[in-house]
């Protein structure tokens, strides 16, 4: 496999593995410090973050072929994001 995606027939092969990698991240997010040493994460969330970008970075020459994952890769990432700005409401008004 050549190292940029530059034709629609290899679409997004590393799907999966991007969902897991932006899971890692989004879980990290959600928990303390203390527990990011937990077994159940195969690897940090700084090294998840340099791997999606490797990943991400081949698709510049042909984003379009992560169009119909956008969405859901959004979705994933901001979903950690809207409850850290609704934790932070609450104890403001608090």
């Amino acid at each position: 496999m050549t190292s940029t995606a530059t034709s629609e027939s290899n679409f997004f092969v590393e799907q999966e593995e991007v969902f897991d990698l932006i899971d890692i991240l989004s879980s990290s997010s959600q928990t303390s410090p203390s527990s990011s040493t937990d077994s159940t994460f195969k690897i940090s969330p700084d090294a998840a973050l340099s791997k999606l970008r490797i990943i991400l970075d081949k698709y510049l020459e042909c984003p379009t072929l992560l169009d119909p994952y956008l969405e859901v890769m959004v979705q994933r990432l901001s979903f950690p994001a809207r409850s850290i700005v609704h934790d932070l409401f609450l104890s403001q008004s608090t």
